[in-house]
């Protein structure tokens, strides 16, 4: 079996419901084009792991917290090229709803300079996660700024202080987002203990007594009124796929040390099948599409009974050939069962106010619809 298909299918299941594994995943992934026998080896270990964890899933509960985040930076934890990697985690619910496991592209200097720009990674993607819950109707889990964790007081105060010091003035002007978010008041970084830091485990490979999946809200055991994301029947064709159905179980996913220090088997693997393993594995440890969780269609009315033909017919016509390729960005939506388009008539379409003028009964009738109820009299 060909190593990166391996690395494929790992990368696949860290996408959406392990991002525990996302570190190791992120490490597997810088060998894809030229995988030694010692990754392959790795590949298998975090396999061999998510057989023995199958059981585990993303728990979601009530709970009156809002939106915060961990962050954290492992300074030139690197040993080929010295660079850092970043490990960002948000919660909401009390379970884990976006995460990230990655290299940075420069080399930092200090471990304030690795922790700075983590945080301001995890800054922008604070502000798309405030967007995307203000835009699904959740605005009132933002209460005033996100949260953001992190367990170097050099970067906090680097990020509160918009001030250049001889040890910081190198520092690219992008990195400086951070300072920006701050000062609006959409992002307060506030200090946490390295062993409280939940970010920690997705940026370098920890000791079995260390490592804790309860921190990242996978859990085994679950209440009657809990929310659970669980991909087992994607776990076990995974291993079914690359014949370890009946390896011996492990309880941690390994590190980046296992993988690099032993050199001695230095033999080349096949490429082809180490990526499509990673790649598999990725769609487990990469970070959730919180609109997944919404699996209702959204409702979209019109009082045009053609178009919602032409949205249900995936043929072209002569009628429509002409379209932009753009606007069958519709059709694609309604196969993906995001949208649902229904037909309604025209005195009862809201949106009917928007596109013309209109005056007496039409009009008191269609600002009632879109509430405001208004004594509108007539000249």
């Amino acid at each position: 079996m060909d190593s990166n298909s391996k690395l494929t299918k790992i990368s696949s299941i860290e996408v959406s419901t392990r991002p525990e594994i996302a570190y190791a995943v992120s490490a597997l992934g810088q060998f894809s084009n030229d995988p030694r026998r010692q990754h392959w080896n790795a590949a298998k270990r975090v396999l061999r792991y998510l057989k023995g964890t199958s059981c585990l899933r993303i728990t979601y509960r009530k709970s009156n917290e809002a939106l915060h985040g961990y962050v954290d930076a492992d300074w030139g934890g690197n040993l080929v090229d010295g660079k850092s990697h970043t490990g960002i985690v948000y919660f909401l619910a009390r379970g884990p709803i976006a995460w990230e496991s990655k290299k940075q592209q420069t080399v930092t200097l200090s471990s304030t300079e690795s922790e700075y720009i983590a945080l301001c990674e995890a800054g922008k993607e604070a502000v798309y996660l405030r967007a995307l819950l203000d835009e699904m109707g959740f605005g009132e889990l933002l209460n005033g700024p996100t949260v953001l964790k992190t367990d170097n007081q050099g970067a906090q105060q680097l990020a509160r202080n918009p001030v250049n010091h001889a040890r910081t003035k190198h520092i690219d002007i992008k990195w400086h987002y951070i300072r920006s978010i701050c000062s609006d008041g959409l992002v307060e970084v506030i200090h946490t203990p390295t062993q409280e830091n939940v970010a920690d485990i997705l940026t370098k490979g920890l000791p079995r007594k260390v490592t804790s999946n309860t921190f990242l809200g996978i859990e085994n055991l679950i209440e009657d009124e809990d929310i659970t994301l669980s991909q087992y029947i994607y776990i076990d064709k995974i291993l079914d796929k690359f014949k370890m159905s009946d390896c011996n179980a492990s309880f941690v996913p390994g590190t980046i040390g296992e993988i690099l220090d032993d050199l001695k088997d230095s033999k080349k693997f096949s490429p082809q099948i180490y990526q499509e393993t990673i790649g598999s594995l990725m769609y487990l440890s990469t970070e959730l599409n919180m609109k997944q969780l919404i699996k209702e269609p959204t409702t979209i009315k019109t009082d045009s009974k053609s178009l919602i033909d032409w949205i249900n017919n995936q043929k072209k016509t002569t009628r429509t050939r002409h379209f932009n390729r753009k606007y069958h960005f519709i059709k694609d939506e309604y196969v993906k069962k995001t949208i649902q388009p229904i037909f309604v008539r025209t005195e009862q379409q809201e949106a009917d106010l928007l596109t013309k003028n209109l005056s007496g009964p039409r009009l008191k009738n269609q600002t009632k619809m879109l509430g405001m109820d208004m004594d509108l009299t007539q000249d």
